[in-house]
Parts: C-alpha cells; structure tokens; sequence
C-alpha cells in the first residue's frame, strides 16, 4: 500500500533553498549585525574590577564552609556595605547605581568570595572594587569591636561583685577569722584575677588593628563592554538562523 508522502520532503532541501533566497539569508545576516552594532555602540564604557575576599579560618570553622561563606556574601551586598562603598569612594554613586554595577559571587566549595565592580575607568573599576572589600572588613571590624566592649562591660561588672563580695569577706574575717572565710577570700581572688585576665584579653581584641586588604584589583586593560566583535557575531549567528529557517519556509510553499 502507498502512503502519501510528507510535503515537507517534496519540497528542495535545506541548501537548495539558502541558495535559492542567498539574497534573504545575506540581507538578514547584515542586518543582525548592523542592529548588534548600534545596541553595542549605545552601551556605556565598562572597565571591571575583580577582587576576592578571604574568610578566616575562624570565620568558617563554626559551622558549613558552603552556607557560611554564602551569609558573608548575602552581607557584602547589603545596605550596610553599600553605603560605606559610596562614603569611601567620595558619594560619587548613588545606592542604586552601586547595586547595578556590583555582581557578588560566593565560591560553592572554597572559602572565598568574587567581588566585580564596573566603573568607567579601569583606575575607577579597580577602586570601587576594593573599596568593598575595605568596607566589608570594616564593619566586621567595628561590628567585632562593639560585641568586645559590650563583653568587657560585663565582665566589669562581674569584677565590681566579686570586689564587693571580697570586701565583705575581709570583714567577717576581722569579726571571726575562720579557715572557711580563708578559703573564700582565696577562691574571690582568683575569680578576680580570671576576670581581669579576660577583660585584658578582650581588650586587646576590641582594640585590634586596622582591617587590611588580603588581596587587590588589578586595573583592567580591556573594557568589558561594549564588545563590539563579540555582538556583531552573535548578531550575524541570529541572523543566519532566522534566515535560513525563513528560506526553508519558502521554499517549501
């Protein structure tokens, strides 16, 4: 028995029919690339700053590397640090502007976080990227300080009782100087003398030293857009492929 055979295959095949519409294909090849010409001309200049902040071994040992270093970037891209970006690099950028120029990209299964800054220097690229690592470990910076002070403020406290309390010890021991008042006016001192070790301890973490930076932006030597060759084939690829499947379709009518 004879079955009717598909349309689609009576008809020239797929070279036949570029050639037969060459001046469709060819016309539309140029016209991809002359339109990805003009939407690449009418983007702005962008130099990319590329930088990446390192966790501390103390900073991921707590708990999941993966989870941690995706919280530190989830902060990296929060008002918070935006804001200090701006002040550090002279309130040239508004919150918005910043937002659109920043890209953040947590590492999946390292301890470190890209920063890419797009700016319209490469001087400019490379500073806007390293002024958000620097505002980054300030903050922690500042953030660490006050949990210090708040820790040593009541560890005073702790030390202002136990003064307290060894004062009155010394007063009954005057009244009744007893082997068991002894033994607590002894055991009082070494609870302030722990204190005081702690409060020292804490001290000098609150006080601590400037954040530095553990790693620079290069200045970029080449814009990341506009890419001009990069659009112009992609705008001929689309072309081509609108242009044959169109020289198909007609042929086969």
């Amino acid at each position: 028995m004879d079955y009717p055979q598909d349309g689609w295959m009576e008809g020239p095949g797929l070279p036949q029919s570029i050639w037969r519409y060459k001046w469709l294909v060819g016309g539309l090849v140029v016209l991809g690339i002359l339109i990805a010409f003009l939407l690449s001309a009418a983007q702005p200049t962008r130099y990319e700053g590329v930088v990446r902040i390192y966790l501390t071994a103390e900073e991921v040992a707590a708990g999941d590397t993966e989870r941690t270093v995706m919280s530190h970037a989830q902060f990296v891209e929060s008002p918070t640090v935006a804001d200090r970006v701006i002040a550090l690099t002279g309130n040239r950028l508004t919150r918005k502007e910043f937002e659109k120029r920043l890209k953040v990209e947590p590492a999946a299964d390292a301890n470190f976080i890209t920063i890419r800054a797009l700016d319209t220097t490469p001087e400019n690229a490379a500073g806007l990227a390293n002024a958000v690592d620097l505002a980054y470990r300030q903050i922690l910076s500042e953030q660490r300080r006050a949990a210090a002070n708040q820790t040593i403020a009541a560890l005073e406290a702790v030390q202002a009782r136990l003064a307290s309390e060894l004062t009155q010890i010394r007063q009954q021991r005057r009244a009744n100087d007893s082997p068991a008042l002894e033994v607590e006016e002894q055991a009082k001192r070494r609870e302030m003398e722990a204190t005081a070790n702690k409060i020292e301890e804490t001290s000098a973490d609150a006080a601590g030293s400037p954040p530095v930076l553990q790693d620079t932006a290069a200045v970029p030597d080449e814009p990341v857009q506009p890419k001009p060759l990069l659009a112009g084939a992609i705008g001929a690829l689309v072309g081509l492929v609108i242009g044959v499947a169109l020289a198909w379709l007609l042929a086969a009518r």
